[in-house]
């Protein structure tokens, strides 16, 4: 199994407790990226394809060693030299080094147990979708106003993606599974000057693209933006 890990985010928000970028931060010794990296490898994902900033390309292979060389990864680094052009640019860079005919896709910034990216692979399953996205309808951790929002209907299908839709019913938890078809579904995404993540799932679900989320039961989850949360979730473990 593979995952596409973006980590070219700049990190504005917690510019007062990190110099570098953000996928470095250290959270209980460990840095920030670890974290979602180490929950999906529990699952069986062996190969990352991540994603950051060519500025911080250095950094990124110095964490990228010392992944390939304590557990056995393989990382293969993608530099961004417009990360100011989001996510979904990001994404698409990756395009050529996915492999497998499914991928999750990870923020960087997000902490989550491993009950989460199981509960996506089992809706995926059952549901034979292009892309799940895993959803949360009563977060806990984090600052709901900052969040990406979902409207789904009762049946799990994506109506609307967004920070701000108005209406909506879930919170993306920032982990999906994704087949391989879909990336050639968004790839014209490439010209617009800046791609959200949410830019991607909803131009998917245009192209016809069976885009559904996992209503997640069980398990914690958390991003690291402001950290006001972390002690807390750390408490709920």
């Amino acid at each position: 199994m593979e995952a596409i890990i973006l980590a070219a985010g700049l990190g504005k928000r917690l510019r007062r407790v990190v110099k570098g970028p953000k996928f470095s931060l250290k959270i209980e010794n460990f840095p920030l990226i670890y974290y979602p990296i180490l929950t999906l490898a529990s699952i069986g994902v062996k190969k990352f394809i991540v994603v950051v900033a060519k500025k911080f390309s250095n950094v990124a292979q110095n964490i990228a060693h010392s992944l390939e060389e304590q557990y056995g990864f393989k990382v293969v680094l993608i530099e961004n030299p417009y990360p100011e052009r989001g996510n979904g640019y990001s994404f698409l860079l990756a395009k050529e080094s996915v492999v497998e005919e499914e991928f999750f896709v990870s923020m960087c910034d997000h902490i989550y147990s491993k009950s989460i990216p199981l509960e996506i692979m089992e809706t995926m399953v059952k549901s034979n979708a292009d892309i799940v996205i895993g959803a949360d309808p009563s977060p806990k951790f984090i600052t709901v106003k900052e969040a990406t929002k979902i409207y789904a209907d009762e049946a799990g299908n994506v109506v609307k993606i967004g920070k701000n839709i108005g209406e909506y019913n879930c919170i993306d938890l920032g982990v999906f599974l994704i087949k391989r078809n879909v990336l050639d579904k968004v790839v014209d995404l490439r010209g617009k000057a800046h791609i959200t993540f949410s830019n991607i799932i909803a131009e998917a679900a245009r192209r016809k693209c069976k885009v559904i989320v996992a209503r997640i039961k069980q398990g914690l989850w958390t991003d690291i933006n402001h950290r006001i949360y972390f002690p807390a979730f750390i408490h709920s473990r």
